[in-house]
């Protein structure tokens, strides 16, 4: 008898409706389409694999992805997935497919491997995981059945999703499904920003997501769950040994329970003795207390990968030279908790020049952009929703919270939250760089530059 041919399908395009360009996105230095390929590369009862993608021009990039990869592309109709998948089986010779999508960049080999074994066991026309975590598995389907319901299926939601017809006429073929190995509410499919800063939290904390184990991620995951931390204070810090003592002592005095809270600190590769004073902290506090060196250098980027290490549903951003006022941790946290219809809170803030025992009172209370933009605590579902800071402006602060106040309501307290130390290294202290940052904004958000603060 005739061994059968499985191949694997991805199936990935740029035009995504929801969250364009994903499968593109990059963890590292590598995007989840090429994640997801050297995972499937893994399993072991595949004969080969193909990227079924569009001939949109804009999905010229995927096949040069997959050519850089050494695996074969066929690019056919956009909308018409069914036939797309049809096609792309007759150019391989495929008997047997196996259905991937290029949003799920953590697919499980031994999950696809137990799916191909029940399949050919059972005689199967259509399988597929059931109840399983969303984002690790895919389906199995023959060949000749795709062709068979190409021809059935009319709706054109039947022809957009692939195996919708089998699932909707389980009574015309051999349908069945694997029982889930982990029962679970998280998803590792990416379909918004959200659900991408989740696998680069997953990339930051256990490393290579092509050698990973699902195993792995499940028990990661499940061990954060149980934490209690509620609020993370994330603190970027650079050559910061004059002022980061000082900073680390106030977040520790805090009035909020220590259980609460954590400290995360991002360095951006300080050449003085910045690091050596962060790791003596860490060692001193284990359990409050977690420092990083930026694997991706530049501040702006160091808040980015601090929001994806943050176990707290309340984050606060602020730079190494800021120092906290007593109790404003709890009373922040305290307001947030008991106003669940608000997505952040802020206060004022003191200014002074490094050297000097002057200062002033910034107040918020009229005008919420007299901020430097830090300092604001902000439930970090809404930071992951909007995108996170924009790597590519001057001031993204600004930006983050236009882009949030356009959808959520903000509480002001009126006390000052910390004291922001101005010196030569701080960014407000460079006037050109200032310009060129406001020039940024004014040219996406002509209606807000006269409110910024005048520095």
């Amino acid at each position: 008898m005739k061994q059968k041919k499985i191949v694997a399908i991805i199936q990935a395009r740029v035009g995504s409706s929801r969250f364009p360009g994903k499968v593109l996105k990059k963890i590292g230095n590598k995007t989840l389409l090429e994640i997801l390929v050297n995972r499937i590369k893994k399993v072991k009862n595949l004969d080969d694999i193909i990227i079924a993608t569009s001939t949109n021009p804009k999905d010229k990039k995927i096949e040069e992805l997959a050519e850089k990869l050494s695996v074969k592309c066929y690019r056919g109709s956009e909308e018409n997935v069914l036939e797309r998948y049809v096609e792309a089986s007759k150019l391989i010779s495929a008997d047997i497919i196996v259905r991937v999508t290029a949003d799920n960049p953590l697919t499980d080999p031994q999950e696809i491997d137990n799916l191909i074994l029940s399949h050919i066991n059972q005689k199967n026309d259509y399988t597929y995981s059931k109840g399983t975590l969303l984002g690790i598995s895919g389906e199995v389907v023959n060949a000749k059945v795709l062709r068979i319901i190409d021809k059935l299926a009319k709706k054109s939601c039947e022809r957009e999703h692939v195996t919708l017809y089998l699932r909707n006429h389980p009574e015309e073929f051999k349908v069945r499904f694997l029982k889930p190995r982990y029962l679970s509410n998280f998803s590792f499919s990416v379909d918004t920003e959200r659900n991408l800063s989740l696998i680069k939290k997953i990339y930051c904390n256990l490393g290579n997501l092509e050698k990973i184990s699902i195993k792995e991620v499940f028990n990661f995951l499940k061990k954060e769950n149980r934490e209690k931390i509620k609020v993370s204070v994330i603190i970027r810090s650079f050559n910061s040994e004059k002022f980061i003592r000082k900073a680390l002592r106030s977040t520790l005095n805090q009035t909020l329970s220590k259980y609460l809270y954590e400290i995360i600190i991002i360095d951006d590769h300080s050449s003085d003795r910045t690091w050596q004073i962060l790791k003596a902290a860490q060692k001193k506090h284990p359990k409050q207390i977690k420092v990083f060196l930026n694997p991706f250098k530049g501040p702006i980027r160091a808040l980015n990968f601090g929001i994806n290490q943050a176990r707290g549903k309340f984050i606060i951003l602020l730079d190494a030279d800021d120092i906290f006022n007593l109790n404003i941790l709890q009373e922040m946290h305290q307001t947030l908790k008991a106003n669940k219809n608000i997505g952040f809170v802020y206060c004022d803030y003191y200014e002074k020049n490094l050297g000097s025992d002057k200062q002033k009172t910034i107040s918020l209370k009229n005008n919420i952009f007299n901020s430097i933009a830090g300092g604001i605590m902000f439930r970090k579902k809404i930071l992951h929703e909007i995108g996170l800071y924009n790597e590519k402006l001057i001031f993204p602060g600004y930006d983050l919270l236009i882009k949030i106040i356009k959808k959520y309501k903000g509480k002001y307290i009126p006390k000052p939250l910390f004291t922001y130390i101005r010196h030569k290294g701080s960014i407000t202290a460079n006037k050109n760089k200032v310009k060129r940052g406001k020039k940024q904004l004014f040219q996406k958000y002509k209606h807000i530059i006269n409110n910024l603060r005048n520095y």
